[in-house]
């Protein structure tokens, strides 16, 4: 099958691509695009974070590459530093009835794109989660990849997806989207989290969403989410998240009540988890900033102190 064209009606697909300071990464995610093999007529629009368009160089020499393939590759700038403000734009930017998310760090398998319409079709899905491969380069500590320390997605016996929700590989219609203004938080947009807040709150309207294991991108990942800093901030963000929904929802009282059974619950698994790995000092240390950082995220949501994951003039890891 060939890539597609856009034809009358315009695209059915589109890919929307953030990306901030990773030309090289970026152009590795461009290249697993123009060259994907699907049947669906699809566009590619790259949303640039950085508001000096530093970006521009490396996308450059795909546009013409995706025109001679019949593909749309547009590029566009967001320049307020903040990448809930950024998927906003490449939703607004979007003319296809499918939104397709990948991350700039990340490069998909030739059938992605089929393999999730082929998905979302089979289900009548609202929305389609595909797996997200790692790639580790060299240098980066092998204890750490053994352990399995980096956390995958479910689903249940049906298909339907299980877990936190992110954009890191998945396909969703247009309109569900749209049900929210936004739709992705400005106030996570530089905490991290702003994905998966806002698929949580779709799928509490009800919208279906299902997990595909055919359609995979792979991540690079670099050093530094080996380190104890990097696991501590990842997961006080993510506690800051839930924590600060529940308060919204549920009332101050109720959650701070959720949250400390929570807390006891917690701390028996990282127990446990600790007598497993006590042959294992440096997985236990991972493990412990992790379980240090759901505690002070619930604490921190609750007095307003949260994490700045995506700073101006910065790189993302």
């Amino acid at each position: 099958m060939g890539s597609g064209s856009e034809g009358s009606r315009g695209p059915l697909i589109s890919v929307a691509l953030c990306t901030y300071f990773r030309p090289q990464l970026l152009g590795e995610c461009l290249e697993s695009l123009v060259t994907q093999n699907t049947q669906y007529p699809f566009e590619i629009i790259v949303v640039d974070n950085d508001a000096g368009g530093s970006a521009y160089e490396a996308v450059k020499p795909f546009i013409g590459r995706a025109s001679e393939k019949g593909l749309v590759l547009r590029y566009v700038i967001e320049p307020r530093q903040n990448l809930a403000l950024a998927r906003n734009h490449g939703i607004a930017e979007a003319k296809g009835d499918w939104i397709a998310f990948i991350d700039d760090d990340e490069t998909a398998e030739p059938n992605w794109l089929e393999n999730l319409m082929e998905a979302a079709k089979r289900w009548d899905a609202d929305g389609v989660w595909g797996p997200v491969a790692r790639k580790f380069p060299a240098e980066f500590p092998q204890w750490f990849v053994d352990a399995d320390l980096m956390p995958t997605a479910r689903k249940d016996e049906n298909g339907l997806y299980k877990g936190n929700l992110a954009t890191g590989n998945a396909l969703v219609r247009k309109v569900v989207l749209l049900e929210r203004e936004g739709p992705f938080s400005e106030f996570y947009g530089i905490t991290g989290g702003s994905d998966t807040e806002l698929f949580g709150w779709l799928g509490g309207k009800g919208w279906r969403f299902f997990a595909t294991s055919d359609a995979v991108v792979t991540e690079f990942q670099p050093v530094v989410r080996s380190t104890v800093r990097w696991n501590f901030r990842r997961s006080y963000r993510g506690s800051f998240r839930e924590t600060r929904e529940d308060i919204f929802q549920l009332g101050r009282i109720t959650a701070w009540c959720k949250h400390m059974w929570l807390a006891g619950r917690d701390f028996l698994l990282f127990s446990q988890k600790l007598l497993v790995n006590w042959r294992r000092p440096r997985v236990g240390l991972i493990l412990a900033s992790r379980h240090l950082g759901w505690c002070a995220g619930r604490v921190g949501a609750f007095v307003g102190v949260r994490v700045v994951e995506y700073k101006a003039q910065t790189k993302q890891a």
